[in-house]
């Protein structure tokens, strides 16, 4: 373990994926001592010793560790787990309401769903994502939705952290190939959310997602041109115990999921992506353009 200040840990046992496991987080035992190490800013606080290798692409914060938030992510490499392949990273998402059409409808209930189809623009009025989700869900076919992931990253700061850092780290793994052409793909989603405070349209049409990047890499010296993709999943569900504030009205995931169950709603999955191509030299600025070059003019 490296950090800013010395640090001694008792009974650590490291997953193959280098995370502590359960066992060897419950008996961590941590002890940091009070000396740090050799560098240290002008304020005399302690800091990393080398900068960001992806540079200002995960953040401004060129000493930052894994968004500062080492609880949750991790990067034993120091390039999370982008790998050669094509496979997208297995994602389980909640187990929402339950079956659907398992429990027999009510009038109540059907009267309830037309007031909130006929209704809901205007409650959720200047959220234009959120009402088209919700449409979705009361449309009742279950089928897959695509969102408009551009969109979403450019309304919502914590969204495109996350697309800037799943790029950096894909064009950190680049730069660690052979010359040639390559296929990689990260091997496990990163965890994204959108706040209500950064966005309630987008707070109420996704809430929490996945995402993750793959793409085609071509490595020539020290010159890299990767076709990046960036995809994001997330299931529209209802999952028991949660629920959220409209107007000042307490709506429960149960009072949600009842639709699905009784047939009169459907959860589906929601899926998206938005394709770059990125250029660069080592250590210099990249130059990230829309779409893919290998498809133009198909």
């Amino acid at each position: 373990l490296t950090s800013p200040r010395k640090v001694r840990a008792r009974n650590l046992h490291l997953t193959p994926s280098g995370r502590p496991s359960r066992r060897g987080r419950r008996g961590l035992g941590i002890a940091t001592g009070s000396r740090p190490c050799a560098y240290k800013t002008a304020s005399g606080r302690s800091k990393w010793l080398s900068r960001d290798p992806i540079g200002e692409l995960g953040s401004v914060n060129l000493y930052a560790f894994v968004a500062n938030d080492p609880n949750n992510r991790f990067d034993p490499l120091g390039l999370k787990d982008y790998k050669k392949g094509t496979d997208d990273p297995t994602i389980t998402p909640d187990p929402g309401a339950g079956t659907w059409d398992s429990e027999e409808w009510t009038l109540g209930s059907w009267s309830l769903k037309q007031l909130i189809v006929n209704n809901i623009g205007i409650v959720w009025i200047g959220m234009p994502d959120a009402v088209n989700h919700v449409q979705h869900y009361f449309g009742n076919s279950g089928s897959d939705y695509t969102i408009r992931l551009q969109k979403m990253i450019d309304d919502v700061p914590s969204a495109k952290r996350v697309f800037n850092t799943e790029l950096g780290l894909a064009q950190a793994f680049v730069e660690s190939l052979p010359d040639g052409k390559h296929q990689l793909t990260s091997g496990s989603a990163s965890g994204g959310y959108n706040g209500k405070s950064e966005s309630q349209n987008w707070y109420y049409a996704v809430g929490g997602y996945s995402a993750w990047g793959k793409g085609n890499a071509t490595v020539c010296k020290d010159e890299y041109t990767l076709e990046f993709q960036y995809k994001f999943y997330d299931r529209y569900n209802w999952d028991t115990g949660k629920s959220v504030t409209i107007l000042g009205q307490t709506v429960t995931d149960q009072f949600m999921g009842d639709f699905h169950r009784q047939g009169l709603a459907r959860e589906f999955d929601m899926r998206g992506a938005v394709k770059k191509t990125v250029k660069w030299k080592k250590g210099q600025a990249p130059k990230v353009t829309e779409g893919w070059e290998s498809e133009q003019g198909r």
